[in-house]
């Protein structure tokens, strides 16, 4: 799913959960919290990706500092995926045992268009 279309967006996965509208509600409420960290994030991710890169193709780089480069990038994603999963966790805890339970199953079977697989969508 795209970030500019939620999963809990879409009428025919509200339909297929039984999302209330306060569910939804609360639902974009959580993803909207701290996304402009989660972004700012994975803006700061590319950035240092693209100066970690052109480093390497130099080839006159020291060992050492290849190694704090490479510990800074992923120490920033590790940064955004732990924001991403503590997000989707909140996310759940919005859905009945019941609503998560046709959560997994839409996304094991791939049913309504959605992937199986990590939620990367709604990452933010």
């Amino acid at each position: 799913m795209s970030a500019g279309n939620p999963w809990w967006r879409r009428t025919d996965v509200q339909r297929l959960l039984n999302l209330t509208p306060a569910q939804v509600e609360r639902l974009d409420t959580i993803f909207e919290k701290d996304r402009p960290e989660r972004l700012a994030l994975r803006r700061k991710i590319k950035e240092m990706d693209r100066l970690l890169r052109r480093v390497l193709m130099r080839g006159n780089a020291e060992d050492t500092a290849i190694k704090r480069l490479s510990e800074q990038v992923e120490a920033l994603r590790a940064q955004h995926n732990v924001r991403r999963t503590m997000m989707r966790f909140a996310l759940l805890r919005r859905l009945t045992p019941e609503q998560r339970s046709l959560l997994a199953r839409l996304r094991e079977t791939g049913a309504a268009g959605m992937a199986a697989g990590p939620d990367r969508g709604s990452g933010g």
